[in-house]
């Protein structure tokens, strides 16, 4: 899962056609077994590419995307964010099907 920054995200983005963004920070509890599910997820979606943000570090996510809590995932498709949901003690199988239902 690359790590993206708020001066690379729009070039990544605008790169790949479908695109998940795992906004988390460090200290977000949940965010960390959010993180071990996408990235077996990006295994098994090979047409989507996945990427991840720090919001501590980042002020894209909580300024244009209006992010407020972490772990939240934003879905981009075309270049365009299309949009967002919060993942916080998501499982696998609801994350799979959240991530499919948005594309």
């Amino acid at each position: 899962m690359k790590k993206v920054t708020d001066e690379t995200l729009m070039s990544f983005v605008e790169k790949h056609d479908n695109v998940v963004l795992d906004v988390y920070a460090e200290w977000c509890s949940p965010c960390k077994p959010v993180a071990k599910h996408l990235k077996k997820l990006e295994k098994e979606m090979p047409d989507i590419t996945f990427a991840k943000m720090d919001v501590d570090d980042n002020k894209l996510p909580s300024e244009h995307f209006k992010v407020f809590g972490v772990p939240t995932i934003i879905i981009f498709k075309g270049g365009e964010a299309l949009g967002s949901f919060g993942a916080g003690n998501m499982g696998i199988d609801k994350l799979r099907k959240e991530i499919r239902r948005q594309f």
